[in-house]
C-alpha cells in the first residue's frame, strides 16, 4: 500500500497543489482504483 500510495502521487496526482494531506484527501478514488487493480484489496460501501 505504500508504495502504491507513493506512485499514485507520482503518476496520477501530478496536478496537486502543495501542503500537507492524508492519502485520503490527495488520492481518494485514484488510490483505491490502484489498489484494487495492482494490490488485490477490494473496497465496499455500508451503510
Amino acid at each position: 500500500m505504500i508504495a502504491e500510495s507513493a506512485l499514485c502521487l507520482i503518476e496520477d496526482c501530478a496536478d496537486l497543489a502543495g501542503g500537507i494531506y492524508t492519502p485520503a484527501a490527495a488520492q481518494g478514488v485514484k488510490l483505491i482504483a490502484r489498489l484494487v487493480a495492482n494490490a488485490g484489496l477490494t473496497f465496499e460501501i455500508e451503510n
